[in-house]
């Protein structure tokens, strides 16, 4: 079973790494994606307030991220990935799993 680590640091970890996505081509293209990359920064520059990152938020960021990561071939083919694109948000950790594991696929 996968579970998001509780640690601050560890979250912190997790979501600069989802950071690091191209700017303008993966990140602001999506909506959704721009505003949880715009509140971790913030949080970046507020110790204080990495301590209310929440499960959900970093279930938020992985998926966008390897959404992000995907080539445009399979985003436009696999209705799997098209699914979460249209969810935007909210995602679950069995919608975290499905994607890394459309990521093993290819």
């Amino acid at each position: 079973m996968l579970e998001i680590s509780s640690g601050v640091e560890e979250r912190l970890d997790l979501i600069s790494n989802c950071l690091r996505a191209n700017r303008e081509q993966q990140i602001d293209r999506y909506p959704a994606y721009k505003v949880l990359t715009d509140m971790a920064r913030c949080e970046q520059d507020n110790g204080d307030a990495a301590k209310y990152i929440n499960t959900q938020f970093v279930v938020n960021i992985l998926v966008w991220y390897h959404l992000a990561l995907m080539g445009e071939a399979v985003k436009l083919t696999d209705p799997r990935l098209q699914r979460l694109i249209c969810k935007a948000n909210n995602f679950t950790l069995q919608e975290l799993i499905e994607i890394v594991e459309i990521n093993g696929e290819l």
